[in-house]
């Protein structure tokens, strides 16, 4: 395994982070809650989760996928998974010939708008034309390619 640190999008260069914290009575979760930074603004989300805050915003390097992969020699990917907060159709629009070779797609969906223009699962269906829903579950889908 590697670490990568820089946001996945649409664009090449840098955006703007909006960190998450706060904290709610979880075990494990003392130092607070880290599990909700998007590089898309927080919407209904302030509402659904009101503990969790985006009190403060950072600067990142930011690449799209293709990007990624191209930099990295990367060809086939047989599993992806994507929990990016709400930005699954930056990941989609900025991974055109990586989705192409890829066999699984896992990720995260809502369809409220968590996050400002955050695509629904409808929409994640228009824009992955190559997959097919494999399983549903209440806030993540595993698709696959049908065409590799």
């Amino acid at each position: 395994m590697h670490l990568y640190e820089c946001a996945i999008g649409v664009v090449n260069g840098t955006s703007i982070f909006y960190q998450s914290s706060g904290t709610e009575k979880l075990a494990g979760y003392g130092e607070g809650w880290d599990q909700s930074g998007s590089i898309r603004q927080p919407h209904s989300h302030l509402q659904v989760w009101p503990w969790v805050k985006f009190e403060q915003q950072i600067e990142v390097p930011i690449m799209t996928l293709d990007t990624w992969a191209e930099l990295y020699e990367i060809t086939e990917v047989d599993f992806i998974w994507a929990d990016v907060q709400g930005a699954e159709s930056d990941l989609i629009d900025g991974a055109a010939r990586l989705l192409r070779a890829t066999r699984y797609l896992y990720t995260e969906y809502s369809n409220d708008q968590w996050y400002e223009d955050q695509i629904n699962l409808p929409g994640l269906v228009q824009k992955l034309p190559d997959f097919e829903i494999v399983r549903r579950y209440p806030m993540d889908v595993l698709f696959e390619n049908w065409r590799r």
